[in-house]
């Protein structure tokens, strides 16, 4: 029993992704920077890769939700939706700029253990 776990797991992991930069997008971010800025939120921003293309995560402020593709160093993460929560206005700030990245983002890749994802509305840096 203990050989078909271990077989099994060992096909599921190399089914996980079809390139190397993307399984190292895959997991929990934390967020350590906003369009230049620290986070002010009244808990962490973070952003979840799941390998089945679904996207969560925290504003600092609200919930995330929604999907992403990654192909290469090209990143497109589809209508992020958020849940509905007011919070102080620094944490309601730093969602704006956090969903405008997050919406209009086109580049992403990992520099030193540290997930860089950008686009023209600015940068969004965080680690695992």
């Amino acid at each position: 029993m203990r050989y078909l776990t271990l077989a099994v797991s060992m096909a599921l992991a190399g089914c996980a992704a079809t390139s190397e930069g993307e399984t190292s997008l895959v997991g929990l971010w934390t967020v350590t920077e906003i369009g230049g800025a620290a986070p002010a939120g009244e808990e962490p921003a973070e952003l979840g890769f799941a390998e089945d293309g679904a996207l969560s995560g925290s504003t600092g402020c609200n919930r995330v939700l929604g999907t992403w593709v990654a192909e290469g160093g090209t990143l497109n993460i589809e209508q992020p939706g958020t849940t509905m929560r007011l919070c102080a206005p620094a944490a309601m700030e730093q969602e704006r700029r956090f969903l405008d990245i997050v919406a209009t983002v086109e580049t992403w890749g990992v520099e030193d253990g540290v997930l860089v994802i950008a686009g023209p509305e600015g940068t969004i840096r965080a680690v695992r």
